[in-house]
């Protein structure tokens, strides 16, 4: 969690060093980084009882690296993105078979949705 808090703030504050007025340091990027373990570990699971969990990070995934384009919200969108892509780089080099086993989680569930 520390690690990642650190991994998801490295950009943002490179970015804005030279800013004094500009906070990098948050727990919302090693929030995102349990967010994509949590997605890699159980990929099918649903989120908000209508959106599958793959599919809600890729989606969230496309909207923080959107955001974090645009600027100007005050958020810090790429601390969230970077710290999705430590979350899952991390778990897939500590538990290197939860790469495969999510794929084919994934399959099962497209298949058995397109299938009947």
């Amino acid at each position: 969690y520390v690690a990642a808090i650190f991994f998801a703030s490295l950009r943002s504050y490179f970015k804005h060093q030279d800013n004094p007025k500009y906070n990098a340091l948050g727990a919302s990027g090693a929030t995102s980084a349990m967010l994509f373990v949590y997605i890699i570990i159980l990929p099918v699971s649903m989120f908000y009882d209508f959106i599958p969990a793959f599919l809600f990070g890729l989606l969230y995934l496309w909207y923080e690296h959107m955001q974090s384009k645009r600027g100007r919200s005050g958020i810090a969108h790429d601390a969230h993105f970077y710290g999705a892509l430590f979350g899952l780089v991390v778990i897939l080099v500590l538990v290197p078979e939860s790469g495969p086993l999510c794929v084919e989680q994934i399959e099962a569930y497209i298949t058995q949705k397109i299938g009947g």
